[in-house]
């Protein structure tokens, strides 16, 4: 009994995470042998190639004439000459190829079905929703949960500009309407679903009739001042929070301006200190002693030298001199 078929446009098909195996390919394509057929040398053609390239008359070459060496032999290569005739359907090959674990050609287009060669026909056919199909009425090709949704919905904008069927609001079911026709029809449709204008201002989220909403407004005034109460109270608490958040903004910066000016005063002190550190050692005579020297050393014309008991008394006249500072310095501090 031969094998079932499946449809030849699956010859490309991915099988999933491998490679097609060798003895499954298709020795005139190199694809995967869907309703395979084997030559009287033992070549497997998938449907496709046998279709083809094979005709009724003998006049193609197998393609094992490949594997020749040479073709200018006519006798051998009369002998590989086949045709649809002498070929057979692979039957154990298509039953290996049937149980493959295939992705739906459809993977691109979203569907993530993973399933067996075998399954994948009817998967196509009857399940997938993202198979692309031909629309009857305007021949746009578009998937097939588009068609039977929204492409055949006239509150869509992706309607099929062919299609007419009745307001979907509406009581009256006797008029059908073009996509056109229904958007002009909604303006003045009294069934058309209407929102609440107050539903932006105080969130009030009834959604009726247009014929209805002068009744709800009628009807609903307690109810639009309670949501006009509860959006002040929201208002309330967030402006109120605001304020918490700048007040504990404004406390950071005071204690940290109160802060820099505690530093401040204390490097105030600081300068005040050593200014009168310096001021103290202008006027010490250790400096003028100092300063004197440095005058006689760079007098050119000086031509005595002062002795060393004036030099060892100039020297012991400075440390007293520094002495008695680093005591006037201790008392200061």
């Amino acid at each position: 009994m031969e094998q079932a078929l499946v449809r030849s446009d699956l010859s490309s098909i991915k099988i999933r995470n491998k490679p097609i195996p060798n003895h499954l390919m298709c020795s005139g394509c190199s694809e995967l042998l869907i309703n395979s057929y084997q030559t009287p040398h033992g070549c497997r053609l998938c449907q496709r190639c046998f279709s083809t390239e094979l005709l009724q008359s003998s006049d193609r070459v197998c393609p094992c004439i490949h594997s020749l060496d040479s073709c200018r032999d006519r006798a051998r290569l009369v002998e590989h000459f086949v045709s649809q005739a002498v070929c057979f359907p692979d039957t154990a090959t298509r039953k290996d190829v049937l149980e493959l674990e295939v992705r739906c050609p459809n993977e691109e287009s979203g569907c993530e079905k993973r399933l067996t060669l075998k399954q994948l026909d009817s998967h196509l056919t009857n399940e997938c929703q993202f198979e692309i199909v031909t629309c009857d009425r305007c021949s746009e090709r578009v998937r097939q949960f588009e068609l039977n949704g929204c492409h055949t919905d006239l509150r869509s904008p992706h309607c099929c500009s062919e299609f007419r069927a009745p307001c979907p609001h509406c009581s009256d079911s006797s008029s059908r309407l073009y996509r056109s026709e229904f958007e002009e029809h909604l303006m003045t449709c009294p069934e058309r679903p209407s929102d609440c204008k107050y539903r932006q201002s105080i969130g009030c989220q009834t959604n009726v009739a247009m014929s209805q909403l002068d009744e709800h407004y009628c009807s609903g005034t307690d109810g639009h001042l309670e949501l006009t109460v509860q959006r002040f109270q929201q208002e309330l608490q967030r402006k109120d929070s605001e304020l918490k958040e700048i007040n504990n903004l404004l406390m950071k910066l005071k204690t940290r301006d109160k802060q820099r000016a505690i530093e401040v005063g204390q490097l105030k002190e600081k300068v005040l200190k050593l200014t009168e550190r310096l001021s103290t050692f202008e006027k010490s005579p250790l400096l003028k002693t100092l300063l004197n020297q440095g005058r006689r050393l760079s007098n050119s014309d000086l031509t005595e030298q002062p002795g060393e008991e004036d030099n060892q008394s100039q020297q012991d006249a400075a440390v007293k001199e520094l002495n008695r500072m680093g005591r006037r310095r201790s008392v200061v501090f």
